[in-house]
């Protein structure tokens, strides 16, 4: 007599697993654990949010639109939908360094700075292919928070608390980029 279980186990794959060094665990990303937790569901266009526009370099157009509703949800202050709406953008362009970006900080404010730090590094990593003011808002951050692997910054510098350097990079990035 057939069983469920063995109904169910007669659809089940013959091949065998691919090997953890190779390829992600299955249900995970092939981003690293950092990108593993958060919200994963399409976000929807919201109104009444505000407008915040920030260009960014993506390859493709849409990502621009989910990027702006991200940035104006920091804003205000909704974290949860803002790292929903930055992770639809690397669902469409997981090279898009501004979404990176935006990501590590909606979940900066969420859950800490580890895994932040973690998610920096992807936009730091894709650095080299955006803008000159792109690329300011990545350093500026970089500065901050991952202090040890920004080249321009000598011991004492590194040891300052994150905010207090971020604070500071912040007042010169707005000074060069006041719009």
């Amino acid at each position: 007599m057939l069983t469920v279980a063995s109904l169910l186990l007669s659809f089940a794959p013959l091949q065998a697993a691919p090997s953890l060094e190779e390829e992600p665990k299955w249900g995970h990303s092939s981003h690293g654990t950092a990108f593993d937790e958060g919200p994963r569901q399409k976000p929807w266009l919201m109104e009444g949010i505000g407008s915040t526009p920030f260009p960014i370099t993506t390859r493709v157009p849409e990502v621009q639109q989910w990027f702006d509703q991200g940035n104006a949800l920091l804003h205000s202050f909704w974290y949860f939908e803002a790292e929903r709406s930055f992770r639809w953008c690397l669902q469409l362009d997981p090279d898009c360094a501004m979404a990176w970006w935006g990501l590590a900080r909606a979940v900066g404010q969420r859950r800490g700075n580890d895994r932040m730090r973690e998610i920096l590094q992807e936009a730091v990593a894709l650095r080299t292919r955006v803008t000159d003011r792109e690329r300011a808002y990545i350093d500026t951050w970089q500065r901050a928070y991952l202090p040890a692997e920004h080249g321009d910054l000598d011991a004492a510098d590194a040891k300052r608390p994150a905010f207090e350097v971020l604070c500071e990079e912040l007042e010169k990035l707005v000074i060069a980029y006041p719009w």
